[in-house]
């Protein structure tokens, strides 16, 4: 399956608030299952990570990932309603804006909605998002049912209902941070359509307080906001609405209906919907000029002068919630709410019941602890959940979530705030919200959540390799305790034995025991029987007892396992009924959770059950890979790859058979079910299984080992240009070498389809940007473009190029322990990227994405500035260079950037990733570095940067110049042409780094399209062409990058197919032919001199070319 056609390289990642980016390897938007099978796959062999993001709304960087990231987008459908269950079955990645009028649609809605709807509804579920009531549960609480796709590849289907099957993988996955799996479906409890009435009025916070669980119950839906250093709150209050309120609405007629309020429910809906416009005018200038601009403006100014917060808060309560409220709608429009800008976000919860005593503490910190908070402080309440990792565990919960705003992009410290919050969060019992900016670890949630070690139990098990894992999880795993995982009733069907002992680290005997790098999988159908053993994973006991599998192979590839338990008692039978169930299993050697000892690591043994029959398994499949690093454990449920045959005894010893038919290592899960039978010597038996109705999830071969045929040379034109053999590669597009027949000249193609650009954010448009800028772009420095070509039968795009030979970035590869340039050799480079920067800017464009990776090197070794596609391009009636948007490399993006500026320096951006690649290139490294992005842009934006000792102080001046934090101090494009290190002559200490040799020892970089050529004339006119010999592609095919010059200059009108059988007159043709074979002669006769070839070389190439040309009717006038 090719998942290029899913995958986005270069893609940026930023969540809303703008506090997190990142920019993953690839950024995959599947479309089927087997295509998420195949990213699974990809990253487990290629040791990658990944995350799956929805619609980033998020203010932690739960999703990021430097690795790859999966948008579930295209998962969107309504598979299955229920309108009498008020049951719907969807797919994991729809958002619930849509979802919700594809509800009304069908007189259904949710029965609780958060802020916001623009989530992915996987993603809500997934991190406990919730809305407020105290009958009313988080939102994943209405989920009764789910199937995911683990990281090997298995669908998992789970439910809400006791006893069912995976029932413990349903309350994990439900808050599991999409830790466990992948999510697919969801089938979800809904209600009937119903309207709500919402009334929002001002008040005192110690007022609210003081009969706060009056208030909590005396409505459906209960909130405040509560203004920080003021005495304010805002309060609504919210009810379901019937229909027959409704009914009377529509009739017109004077009835009056009041709630408990005293409010007239009929005639302030009628006011609120029949406003004229001017009145909606002044409402949409204080809701959004005032209440969303001024606000945010006023704030930005606090940054400057935090003493103005107070009064800002007060202000924006006088005009915007001191007056009584009313808003009547369907209901998703009434539960969401108006967020404004960007912010950072923290939020907690607390038990109810402590509800008053830690606003009033918090109140006291801001009033009295010189801290400045933002408003508001949102209130919601909730009511107990039974989902392992949900806030509101077992308990009617309280969330309060704080804010601080980040005006216009800019950063507001709210450490103090942070840290103060937090501390009475938990001193009152409280848990964090899992999408906000929590810093708990292990250590602290094993507190906070009772089920949070079998949670994590249960994580390992679907996941032992943590490919689903991020930074986010990485720390709060970082300091995880040691102490056993606690036993749920949950588990109590599916216990865990150890096999082998030892630690928890992954092991694969057999590819550090072997020598050949063949991996083989075997896979059975069907389900042996187990007996049932310890649920106690992580400590291990002498006591514990080895499972012995031997495998015989023979010559037709059937393959016998005999699996073998030590017989601790024979005379148990596992068959045999007891009134106890505990009775029963101390009797067959092993000692049940509920009777074991008072040693907290003791691990039970093995039930006395001797397995003495064979199982054979046929071999239909041989998964090759150098580089597989498959390190599974048996208690994960994961296979275990094996290596080639022959395989020996003591080779299998060293795995396990899984219940589910996998080769396994180190432990084995039991199931406890009843055993079909017993062997003659009291053990049970295991039947002959096939494996050929059920086939192997994936099929990895390594290239090495495939036995290609000699392919046929496939000859095609694209206009004038011949195409020649691809040179590099990307994630929507390819680089072909070609042949101008009219010039003879080398160049590159450039090609891409419109359907995978389609699938790229501003894909086109940037493709288009980059087409126009280099028609209008003429310099030495930048990569000149000469044609472009559109295919709309195909819908590919050719963008004929300069032919450059190789990248910067491959120079710097290509030392392997330095990864540096000579210095003079940096130098000359360094000049021409200056001098195409400077040309670019009096131009009014902006790179953005200056980088080694983005300078090509031509045949005479002149830098050629490439790739504009993110480019910008300054309006021509600009005073200055400001910006808004970024699009480059992270390691070359400047602290204004890192910081999350709105608005920089588009050419100081430029340049400090030219001094970027200056430090690089010079000195192997990266001025800042960081094991994850949110390091690396906080290293940018604050650390000192460290010039290395051996570096010149001519250079190091004007990186130090390059690279100034603060834009405005940074040196400009003229100030580095004027520099003394920039202006001096270096002398050539060193040897120069010379362009590596292609893979396959190719150091000429040949011309890749001369064996097409040779395909067109080797020995045959007709259709049919000749297949292509390789030993002639050797001999012949040869010429290097630099051999193009030499010939370059010879002009001919036209070399294409057509040409040859066009109806043009004699004498054009042989003047065509002349030139042909003249050209053609002296290129094969520069490439004899250089290769010092035997003489008769040129003369064979000029024979051929000659006869090529009598084939086509065309006579040579070369002798």
């Amino acid at each position: 399956m090719d998942l290029e056609r899913i995958a986005v390289a270069g893609y940026q990642f930023k969540n809303w608030s703008g506090t997190y980016q990142c920019e993953p390897e690839l950024f995959f938007i599947p479309e089927t299952i087997d295509e998420i099978r195949e990213i699974l796959y990809l990253a487990k062999t290629e040791k990658k990570r990944i995350r799956v993001v929805g619609c980033g709304n998020s203010p932690s960087d739960l999703c990021c990932s430097s690795d790859y990231m999966i948008s579930m987008e295209r998962f969107s459908n309504i598979l299955y309603i229920d309108r009498q269950q008020c049951l719907v079955t969807v797919q994991a990645g729809i958002h619930l804006d849509r979802l919700n009028k594809l509800l009304e649609e069908n007189e259904l809605a949710l029965p609780v909605l958060g802020s916001i709807s623009e989530s992915a509804l996987a993603g809500v579920i997934s991190v406990g998002t919730h809305g407020t009531g105290y009958q009313t549960g988080i939102i994943a609480d209405y989920v009764v049912a789910m199937r995911l796709i683990t990281p090997s590849g298995d669908i998992i289907s789970c439910s809400k209902e006791s006893g069912t099957q995976h029932n413990d993988v349903f309350n994990s996955v439900l808050c599991g941070l999409g830790a466990l799996g992948i999510i697919l479906e969801v089938t979800i409890r809904c209600e009937p359509k119903f309207f709500l009435h919402q009334l929002t009025y001002p008040s005192r916070l110690d007022y609210v307080l003081d009969r706060l669980d009056e208030n909590v119950e005396s409505c459906d839906h209960f909130r405040f906001l509560y203004f920080p250093h003021t005495d304010y709150v805002s309060v609504s209050i919210t009810n379901k609405v019937k229909g027959a309120f409704l009914n009377l609405y529509k009739s017109e007629q004077p009835y009056e209906i009041t709630d408990q309020y005293g409010v007239d429910l009929v005639n302030q809906y009628r006011l609120h919907s029949e406003r004229d416009m001017l009145q909606k005018i002044f409402d949409w200038i204080i809701k959004y000029g005032v209440g969303y601009h001024l606000l945010q403006f006023a704030y930005w100014l606090s940054t400057y002068a935090p003493a103005i917060v107070p009064t800002i808060n007060r202000l924006a309560f006088w005009l915007l919630y001191s007056s009584n409220q009313v808003q009547m709608d369907i209901s998703y429009k009434v539960f969401n709410f108006e967020c404004l800008f960007a912010q950072h976000v923290n939020e907690w919860s607390i038990p109810r019941n402590k509800t008053s005593q830690v606003l009033r503490e918090l109140k006291a910190a801001i009033d009295h602890g010189g801290l400045y908070a933002h408003f508001p402080i949102e209130v919601r309440f909730v009511q107990p959940s039974s989902i392992y990792l949900a806030p509101s565990y077992g308990r009617d919960s309280t969330y309060i979530n704080i804010i601080s705003y980040r005006p216009y992009g800019r950063h507001v410290d709210h450490t103090d705030y942070w840290n103060r919050y937090e501390e009475i969060m938990k001193r009152n019992g409280g848990r964090p919200h899992w999408a906000k900016n929590h810093r708990e670890t292990a250590v602290d949630l094993v507190r906070m959540y009772p089920h949070f070690r079998y949670w994590a139990h249960i994580r390992k098990r679907l996941d032992p390799n943590r490919l689903f894992f991020n930074s986010y999880l990485d720390r709060i795993f970082s300091t995880f305790p040691t102490s056993t995982i606690a036993t749920s009733d949950h588990n109590e069907s599916k216990m865990f034995a150890n096999v082998q002992g030892g630690d928890d680290r992954p092991i694969n005997r057999f590819l550090t025991n072997r020598h050949t790098p063949h991996i083989y999988k075997l896979r059975m159908s069907t389900t042996p029987e187990y007996a049932r053993a310890s649920d106690d994973d992580d400590q291990r006991s002498e006591s514990t007892k080895r499972v012995k599998k031997k495998l015989s192979c023979t010559s037709d590839n059937k393959c016998q396992v005999d699996l073998i338990v030590p017989n601790d008692n024979n005379n148990c039978d596992m068959n045999k009924s007891s009134d106890n169930p505990n009775n029963r299993d101390k009797q067959c050697g092993h000692t049940s959770p509920s009777s074991s000892s008072s040693d907290q690591g003791h691990s039970a043994k093995i039930p006395a059950v001797t397995v003495s029959n064979t199982a054979t398994i046929p071999i239909i499949q041989l998964a090759h890979d150098d580089n597989d690093d498959e390190k599974d454990v048996c208690d994960e449920r994961r296979p275990l790859f094996v290596t080639p045959p022959p395989i020996t005894e003591e080779e299998m010893l060293d795995g396990c058979l899984g219940a589910d038919g996998f080769l396994y290592e180190k432990s084995l899960l039991f199931e406890h079910e009843p055993v079909h039978g017993v062997s003659a010597t009291g053990g049970s038996a295991i039947a002959a299984v096939s494996i050929q109705d059920k086939p192997l999830s994936y099929h990895r071969v390594n290239s090495s080992e495939i036995l290609y045929e000699k392919k046929r040379r496939k000859v095609k034109f694209v206009s004038k240009y011949l195409l020649g053999d691809v040179v590099g590669e990307g994630s929507y597009s390819k680089v072909k070498e070609v042949l101008d027949t009219e010039t003879l000249e080398r160049r590159a193609a450039k090609i891409m389809k419109k359907k995978r650009l389609r699938k790229i954010p501003n894909g086109e448009q940037n493709v288009q940007r980059e087409i126009q800028l280099l028609r209008k772009l003429n310099h030495e420095n930048l990569v000149k473009l000469y044609d472009v070509i559109y295919d709309d039968v195909k819908e590919k795009m050719y963008i004929i190029m300069e032919y450059c030979v190789a990248v910067l970035q491959e120079l710097l590869d290509s030392v392997p322990t330095t990864k540096r340039l000579p210095i003079h050799q940096a130098h000359g480079y360094f000049v021409q990227l200056v001098n195409g920067l400077e040309y670019l800017h009096s131009q009014g464009i902006i790179h953005k994405d200056i980088k080694p990776g983005n300078l090509l090197l031509s045949n005479g070794g002149v830098i050629k500035i490439t790739d504009l596609g993110v480019s910008e391009m300054l309006d021509r009636f600009q005073q200055d260079d400001m910006i808004s948007t970024s699009q480059g490399s992270p390691a070359f993006q400047p602290p204004e950037i890192a910081d999350g500026r709105a608005k920089f320096s588009g050419f100081k951006v430029d340049i400090w990733a030219s001094g970027v690649t200056l430090f690089n290139i010079t000195t192997g490294k990266y001025p800042f570095q960081g094991d994850n992005i949110y390091r690396l842009y906080d290293n940018i934006s604050k650390a000192d940067l460290i010039i290395p000792a051996e570096m010149d102080y001519l250079l190091s001046d004007l990186v130090r110049a390059m690279l100034c934090k603060e834009p405005d101090e940074r040196i400009s494009i003229q100030q580095i042409k004027q520099h003394d290190w920039v202006r001096k002559k270096h002398p050539r200490i060193e040897q120069p780094v010379r362009i590596p040799c292609k893979p396959g020892g190719d150091e000429l970089r040949s011309m890749s399209v001369l064996p097409y050529l040779w395909q067109l004339h080797n020995g045959s006119c007709g259709d049919e062409l000749a297949v292509y010999d390789d030993d002639e592609e050797f001999e012949y095919a040869t010429v290097s990058a630099s051999d193009t010059t030499e010939w370059s200059n010879s002009r001919m009108n036209e070399l294409t197919v057509n040409s040859f059988v066009s109806n043009a007159s004699r004498t054009s043709k042989q003047s065509r032919a002349s030139t042909i074979s003249t050209n053609l002669a002296s290129l094969f006769k520069l490439h004899k001199s250089k290769s010092a070839r035997s003489q008769s070389t040129g003369f064979e190439a000029l024979t051929r070319t000659n006869r090529f040309l009598n084939c086509l009717g065309l006579r040579s006038s070369h002798k």
